[in-house]
């Protein structure tokens, strides 16, 4: 408990950073979430067939 409460004070005492983001870094920030979001589309559908084909083998081999 004692180090959520740290935490939360972290996060909720903010500094100005004087920091600038460069005009670049936006695209990439779009272009790592787009590589995200299509690794784990591309993931989910491996993992969906796999099933399937052993749901099919499953159910081709116990038919009677």
């Amino acid at each position: 408990m004692k180090y959520i409460a740290i935490v939360a004070l972290l996060l909720l005492v903010t500094m100005p950073a004087h920091a600038h983001i460069d005009g670049g870094s936006g695209s990439y920030i779009i272009q790592m979430v787009m590589a995200g979001v299509l690794g784990l589309t591309f993931s989910l559908k491996l993992a969906w067939r796999r099933i399937r084909n052993g749901v099919n083998k499953f159910h081709t081999a116990h038919r009677h």
